[in-house]
């Protein structure tokens, strides 16, 4: 039965929790409505403008509650530390963290986790643990059963180097890195170690530079061979309508930028209230309403329309010693029953706030 095995260590916190919101736990379906954003967001750059088959094609491969039954590929995770072992390292937020953390960049992102009493993984060191994809038994389907574990694998590298798991992960929170990778598929293994070894050092700003480029390549090698696994094209995709936004957040040039910060930090800790200050600054400096385009609700205009932000803060650490901060933004349309509506105007004070950052910023795509 074949199978691709990710060895995963945590980089910040990642909230995950079961029936008891209490209590850190990890569980598969948060890492299955990853796989199915980044479905959507690289497949989407092929069927934007086809929602139905879009969301048929996830299903014959992720599974629904309808005609095409369960996941084509099973999730297991493996290795991993029970909520007792867990809990003892998971406080998140005590009384005297609160007071701490008023003010901070960390705070600023996180705050509802505080307010909420939450406990995270990997709060106080890096949590390991593993992820295991494999294929139903099943002969006839081999082939096809192949590509889809490969589809898989594929989106999950994007869903830990460009986002994160749980609650709060466009805030910089639930950020993994992988460790290792073994497959009985012996390409995708091999291919996986060469990358991850050119993407493991950084010692100065031309490394930084030739991070940013292994990195892009990465980034665009895995959506190549999504892209090619589910049967299209990257170089003969559908044109947008002019002027107009998807009702997705896809993967296309021209919707989605990444962009990296060439200064390291030493703790996760330093690189989050670094953007979460730089990031509240700015917020503070433009209107209210104006403000809707970082996501809603948003108190005080708009508390019953749901949009997450189009701004992701990603933290990386790609070596034992740096982390890195990333910016990734993904423009598509706001709710319709939005009481302020978000055009392609707007997305320009995100462009704004990464453009403030000057000469300390790279744009990697």
């Amino acid at each position: 039965m074949p199978s691709i095995t990710f060895d995963l260590e945590t980089v910040t916190p990642l909230f995950l929790s079961g029936a008891d919101q209490t209590t850190a736990e990890l569980r598969p379906p948060a890492f299955r409505g990853a796989l199915r954003y980044w479905f959507r967001a690289i497949a989407g750059a092929n069927y934007w403008n086809d929602i139905n088959t879009l969301k048929s094609l996830e299903s014959s491969i992720l599974g629904d509650s309808g005609d095409h039954g369960g996941s084509k590929i099973t999730i297991r995770l493996i290795n991993c530390p029970t909520p007792e072992e867990l809990d003892p390292r998971s406080v998140w937020m005590t009384q005297d963290r609160a007071r701490e953390e008023d003010g901070s960049g960390i705070g600023y992102l996180l705050f509802s986790m505080g307010m909420q009493g939450r406990r995270a993984i990997g709060v106080q060191e890096p949590v390991k643990f593993s992820i295991k994809f494999s294929t139903r038994p099943n002969p006839a389907t081999l082939s096809q059963d192949i590509k889809n574990l490969l589809i898989v694998a594929n989106l999950f590298c994007l869903a830990v180097n460009l986002g994160g798991f749980g609650s709060r992960e466009r805030r910089g929170a639930g950020s993994l890195r992988i460790l290792k990778v073994t497959s009985d598929i012996q390409d995708f293994s091999q291919d996986m170690q060469k990358e991850e070894i050119a993407l493991t050092t950084i010692r100065s700003i031309r490394q930084v530079n030739d991070f940013a480029k292994n990195f892009k390549h990465q980034i665009l090698k895995a959506q190549a061979k999504t892209s090619e696994n589910l049967g299209f094209n990257l170089r003969s995709l559908p044109k947008f309508e002019q002027r107009k936004l998807p009702d997705l957040e896809i993967f296309r040039k021209s919707t989605a930028s990444i962009y990296l910060l060439k200064n390291p930090f030493e703790s996760w800790r330093e690189a989050l209230d670094y953007i979460g200050k730089e990031y509240a600054n700015y917020r503070s400096s433009i209107d209210l309403k104006e403000r809707s385009v970082f996501g809603l609700p948003l108190k005080s205009v708009d508390m019953n329309a749901r949009r997450p932000s189009p701004l992701r803060i990603k933290i990386i650490h790609p070596s034992n010693d740096d982390y890195y901060c990333l910016l990734i933004r993904m423009k598509a349309k706001f709710p319709s029953d939005a009481r302020v509506q978000v055009g392609d105007s707007q997305f320009e004070l995100i462009d704004s706030f990464i453009a403030s950052f000057e000469d300390d910023i790279i744009q990697v795509i």
